[in-house]
């Protein structure tokens, strides 16, 4: 370490501060230690962080990232400037944390996975960016905390994309009756719709309606519009609300299509994960729905990080998509088996996502994750009888 004097001399005052404190004595590889984590941490310049240049390894390699995530993912985080700073200063310390083979522990991984599944997948993409310029293996703790900074990014990628729609409220007559639904909405829905106007019923063959998504109507509309039209009671009873819910994530398809019982497989025996996936990947192969390969990209995907999310529960899948269409090929065993070195597994749902398809990979993973952290659904899912019982019990 005698290439860092600066950095030893401040890692021996932090040593003797602490052996003070402590009245612990620390052998030299605790200096030298904390001479790799100062190295590793050391803060790009702002003006080198604003303008990263292609010549630049990290500037190279965080590029590379942004290009494989728009093109195996569909994300495009080209533009925020947010994510690329926060990805660039990470990545420059953690490069030196696997050069010095210093694999720091991520106390939050199995909860990193389980809260941000499809920033996970990301994340690993990102990882194999890293490692392909270091030619070094990047562990699961450095990927889980690369997740933390996708996750931030997609959210901010989401909100963007979330349109409000716009609603006009038509009412029969009363300006009191008008406001309280006006009221109600606002209160139900606040991030969801924009009430741009109340009117009255009359009014409405004469109103403006080029800008409006959505008619909340508390009376009977005859009139044919190219509008939508909810009809609903004054005091916004809870069917109407389910009915307004309805209307607003109406392009979400429903879930159940993406499960067929032929790709369904009850109480299997197997001893290990490996068994699994080749009795999965082989009925896909049979279905030709999958390429020659898709079993080695599982299992390269699994390599870098197991895909068990608690509960009982497995969610594999290859490392980028190769299938045309998204669905789900499910397996329950017969009695639970070792999935990683701590958890075991007992469902398996093998998720093939569309290729470019990054809203699918997103919407898959909330509802495997909904249905993993319900451990009723999981013990009623692993007891099912038939692939029936399994499409209603998920849907």
């Amino acid at each position: 370490m005698d290439e860092y004097p600066f950095e030893k001399v401040v890692a021996e005052e932090i040593v003797q501060e602490v052996e003070i404190y402590t009245g612990l004595t620390f052998p030299d590889s605790e200096i030298e230690y904390i001479i790799v984590h100062l190295v590793g941490t050391k803060l790009l310049h702002e003006q080198e962080l604003i303008g990263y240049s292609e010549l630049d390894e990290v500037g190279s390699i965080v590029s590379r990232i942004l290009e494989r995530l728009r093109a195996e993912l569909n994300w495009d985080f080209r533009s925020d400037m947010e994510f690329i700073q926060a990805l660039t200063l990470h990545i420059r310390p953690a490069m030196n944390r696997l050069r010095y083979k210093m694999n720091i522990r991520n106390p939050l991984v199995n909860e990193i996975k389980t809260k941000y599944p499809a920033a996970f997948e990301g994340a690993i993409i990102a990882g194999k960016c890293i490692e392909d310029y270091l030619n070094i293996e990047v562990v699961e703790d450095e990927i889980a905390y690369i997740a933390l900074h996708i996750s931030v990014a997609l959210e901010r990628m989401q909100m963007k994309k979330r349109k409000i729609k716009r609603v006009l409220v038509v009412c029969a007559s009363g300006i009191g009756s008008a406001r309280l639904l006006y009221y109600r909405l606002q209160n139900k829905f606040e991030h969801q719709i924009e009430v741009v106007d109340t009117i009255s019923y009359y009014k409405l063959s004469s109103y403006d309606l080029s800008t409006i998504d959505l008619i909340i109507s508390t009376v009977p509309i005859k009139e044919k519009l190219q509008i939508p039209v909810q009809v609903v009671n004054t005091f916004l009873e809870e069917r109407d609300v389910h009915s307004i819910k309805n209307y607003i994530s109406q392009h979400q398809n429903a879930l159940e299509q993406y499960l067929h019982p032929s790709r369904i497989f009850i109480h299997q025996h197997f001893d290990n994960k490996e068994a699994v996936i080749s009795f999965l990947c082989n009925q896909l192969y049979r279905e030709q729905l999958v390429p020659d390969n898709f079993k080695d990209l599982v299992l390269e995907r699994e390599a870098i990080a197991p895909t068990c999310y608690g509960n009982l529960v497995a969610v594999p899948h290859p490392i980028h998509s190769v299938t045309t269409e998204t669905f789900w090929t499910v397996c329950t065993l017969d009695c639970p088996i070792p999935w990683s070195e701590q958890q075991m597994v007992q469902f398996i749902c093998l998720l093939n996502v569309k290729q470019g398809s990054h809203g699918d990979l997103d919407r898959m993973f909330k509802k495997l994750i909904s249905i993993i952290e319900n451990k009723t659904i999981v013990q009623k899912l692993i007891e099912s009888k038939t692939p029936n019982d399994i499409i209603e019990l998920i849907k």
